[in-house]
């Protein structure tokens, strides 16, 4: 089966006024029969969070390239202990480049990877992780907030082991993933009756009739003129959709 993938990041008010670099970050990876859609929201009260998202919303992609089939076999504290220490690694290499601790690289992180029949999504944070499933939107891993406003969960989070979630299963009549951080929902959740907005349909059905290049174009300009004057902060999303069946 063939998936096509855009996503796009867009620095939020509050960032923009004061000159702070975008802290959310997306990554997409296509390899062979392997798909992953990937993002971070860098935590914006540490020094380095931007530099914490990009290096884990890249390295998890080839993480699960490389374990998918042991993550998919394995018992769920095994797989995140797996995941989360490949993340804090790499991460640790960095942070003993520029002498810092490990918490001023912290962000949050979310995934879906598709290989053959099968997916795995993973879930740390606010944000939310969507499909797509007989032309309807279905929250599968809804926002993990703390007890505070603003307060969320993290790769360097000491309790991540409860906090982490993991999602296997079949493709079966799965059409598309979407995941987006806590400033996009804001757009695209109604909290009200807590569903995804419509408009999502719309641009998963972009991918079915337009090019990854159209699409994101269309989707860095929504996002700069409409999405982000909804709220302050920054703004991502990451979406793959299933294009046609071999």
């Amino acid at each position: 089966m063939k998936w096509k993938q855009v996503g796009t990041a867009v620095q939020g008010r509050r960032h923009l006024k004061k000159n702070i670099p975008c802290q959310d970050k997306y990554f997409l990876y296509s390899q062979n029969e392997f798909e992953c859609i990937s993002l971070a929201d860098g935590a914006g009260s540490y020094e380095h969070s931007e530099i914490g998202a990009e290096i884990t919303t890249q390295r998890i992609c080839k993480y699960l390239e490389k374990y998918f089939d042991f993550i998919w076999e394995s018992e769920a504290s095994l797989a995140k202990r797996g995941i989360i220490h490949s993340l804090r690694t790499s991460i640790g290499k960095e942070a003993h480049k520029r002498n810092c601790n490990l918490d001023d690289f912290s962000s949050t992180l979310l995934f879906a990877c598709v290989k053959n029949n099968k997916f795995i999504c993973g879930h740390l944070g606010d944000g939310i992780i969507g499909i797509l499933k007989d032309k309807n939107l279905i929250i599968i891993s809804p926002p993990d907030t703390g007890e505070f406003a603003n307060e969320t969960y993290f790769i360097t989070s000491v309790d991540y082991q409860s906090k982490f979630k993991l999602y296997k299963g079949e493709i079966e009549n799965i059409e598309g993933f979407v995941i987006m951080s806590d400033g996009t929902s804001n757009s695209f959740l109604d909290k009200t009756n807590f569903v995804l907005a419509p408009i999502l349909t719309d641009i998963f059905d972009w991918l079915k009739f337009y090019s990854t290049s159209k699409v994101n174009k269309a989707l860095k300009k929504n996002f700069k003129n409409v999405i982000r004057l909804k709220t302050t902060d920054d703004c991502s999303i990451a979406l793959m959709r299933r294009v046609n069946k071999k």
